[in-house]
């Protein structure tokens, strides 16, 4: 079967700019023109965007889909055969004038509540007898189009609960305060950790740090300033790992860093760079200065 003349080069797969559902419309839209041989076949959905014109004349096509978007949509399925003998239709301008529209058909399309949410249209430039049989496969074309919708309705809602399941999860691994992962977490990445670098033959260290003075300051200023004060630790930790480094709270005041592909020497090194950062730049509270003392440990597998 010859359909060269009803395709413009669109793919079976999705194009950029092309949801899933645009595609499966096209296609009943090639199915619906080549099946009724008619000029189009149109398909307006409320919320769904208007696909581009799937015929090589966009211009013509763009009379035949203003046409159609100007007939009201009902609840039954309409056809003319002749659009000159309908009076609904007889006085439209592209009717009266070019490009002289001839045959005209709607399907309605419901939703899971009967309620329209749309139509597929078929235009014609010859007038003719549309059978029962044509009318029996209209409707089926219109079920399909509302079966792709459904469908596309499913796979958004699943997507949805995916992004909502991945994001709560996420979320159930990050320290509400601090915004570093938590102890499962961190305890987590560094099981993983230590099974990939010993498949790969690499090196893993491991660094705790403890803020050993944040207990003072929780007991002296309150709530406020030393959580204040560990999410500033926290952050000058942050700022000397490397980006394929794992920060996490361990416990309380204490942290765990990660460091795959590190050897002895290189958590050495980074752990000196967060001993730096953190006791070079005593905290203030209003007028007062807050020493911070600071344990460390490191270990490698090196």
């Amino acid at each position: 079967m010859d359909i060269s003349p009803i395709t413009t080069g669109l793919k079976a797969n999705t194009q950029p700019g092309q949801s899933e559902l645009d595609v499966q419309l096209q296609r009943i839209r090639r199915i619906g023109k080549k099946l009724f041989d008619v000029a189009n076949c149109v398909i307006r959905v409320k919320g769904v965007p208007n696909p581009q014109p799937m015929v090589l004349d966009s211009a013509m096509a763009a009379l035949e889909e203003a046409f159609c978007d100007a007939i009201p949509i009902s609840n039954e399925q309409l056809v003319a055969g002749d659009t000159r003998a309908v009076p609904a239709l007889a006085q439209q301008k592209a009717v009266v004038g070019a490009p002289y529209i001839r045959f005209y058909a709607m399907q309605p399309l419901f939703d899971d509540e009967h309620a329209v949410i749309g139509a597929v249209h078929l235009v014609g430039y010859s007038a003719r007898v549309f059978g029962d049989l044509e009318k029996q496969l209209f409707a089926d074309l219109g079920s399909l189009v509302e079966r792709e919708l459904r469908l596309a309705a499913v796979n958004a809602s699943q997507q949805d609960l995916l992004k909502k399941n991945r994001s709560l999860r996420r979320e159930s691994l990050i320290d509400p305060v601090l915004g570093t992962w938590n102890r499962s977490a961190i305890t987590r990445m560094l099981a993983t950790e230590v099974e990939r670098c010993y498949n790969d033959a690499k090196p893993l260290s491991l660094i705790l740090a403890d803020l050993e003075s944040w207990q003072q300051i929780h007991t002296n200023y309150g709530h406020a300033v030393s959580d204040n004060v560990l999410i500033k630790f926290s952050s000058r930790l942050r700022s000397c790992i490397r980006p394929s480094d794992a920060l996490g709270r361990y416990e309380g005041e204490t942290f765990m860093v990660v460091l795959p592909g590190a050897a002895n020497k290189t958590a050495h090194v980074i752990a000196e760079r967060m001993r730096q950062a953190i006791l070079g730049e005593p905290e203030r509270v209003g007028d007062e200065t807050i020493a911070l003392t600071l344990a460390m440990g490191a270990v490698s597998t090196d």
